[in-house]
């Protein structure tokens, strides 16, 4: 996998009012990539697929690290938020305030579906190690009833 990059907004949009609204709204259909990634994760995990797990948690993790590029790109608009929201006009408020909206909604969605999911794959554990436990139990009962192979007398003959 690639590294990301340092920056995924061109410089130009960059600390600016458009810059905001582009970084929102890439933040916006990453975190729809990854909602729709936990529905897949999700049919993986109700299916028992490790394999398939594995590949669409390997595709979250790209996700999620573009997100972190993303969030990287954001600090100056948190530090200088006021600044910002005093430039924009009541159109633009609005749109950023839908955006944030969404981003926060989609977010809250899978945060609750990850969580769901853990509890599927902590579920899942534990049967396995129940039955892992029976089928010891088992064996060793099996092994309790078990006749010992008839031992001859080593002090006799095959005659008696």
């Amino acid at each position: 996998m690639a590294a990301p990059s340092a920056t995924i907004v061109p410089e130009a949009a960059c600390l600016s009012v458009d810059g905001l609204v582009e970084l929102l709204e890439l933040q916006r259909g990453l975190y729809m990539q990854l909602k729709t990634l936990g529905g897949e994760q999700d049919q993986q995990i109700s299916g028992g697929s490790s394999e398939g797990l594995l590949t669409v948690l390997g595709q979250r993790r790209q996700v999620i690290d573009r997100l972190a590029v993303v969030n990287a790109d954001f600090e100056p608009y948190r530090r200088g938020w006021s600044r910002y929201w005093s430039q924009m006009s009541e159109p633009q408020r609005q749109h950023v305030g839908e955006l944030l909206k969404q981003v926060q909604q989609t977010l809250g969605e899978i945060i609750e579906r990850d969580n769901l999911a853990r509890r599927q794959l902590e579920e899942g554990k534990s049967r396995l190690a129940a039955g892992m436990g029976r089928i010891s139990h088992t064996s060793r009962a099996m092994r309790a009833y078990k006749v010992p192979p008839a031992v001859g007398n080593r002090f006799t003959d095959s005659r008696g």
